[in-house]
């Protein structure tokens, strides 16, 4: 009875630790270098997305560590993928055309 203790203390904490990094970042134009309001944010291998606000930001929460492709689409624009690497450094920076 003593081990399943541990066992299920350890799973807590395995659950509590693996989504606890985001990712964040804003997105502009290109040319103008003004933010981009509804931008799609979107990782195929976790079918998680999100939208820019009016500042172009956008937060991804409770993202796992690891290497994801990051699509970034809005209409009018040309779309664009990225490779981000969770836990970030510094918030993504994302010009589109």
């Amino acid at each position: 009875m003593k081990h399943a203790y541990y066992i299920i203390a350890l799973l807590l904490v395995q659950n509590i630790a693996w989504g606890q990094n985001s990712i964040q970042g804003r997105v502009y134009d290109k040319d103008t270098k003004e933010w981009l309001f509804a931008g799609t944010i979107y990782i195929p291998d976790l079918k998680v997305g999100t939208t820019t606000d009016t500042s172009g930001a956008f937060v991804l929460n409770n993202i796992a560590a690891g290497k994801y492709l990051l699509q970034i689409k809005l209409l009018g624009y040309a779309s664009t993928a990225i490779t981000v690497i969770v836990p970030q450094s510094k918030p993504l920076e994302i010009a589109l055309a």
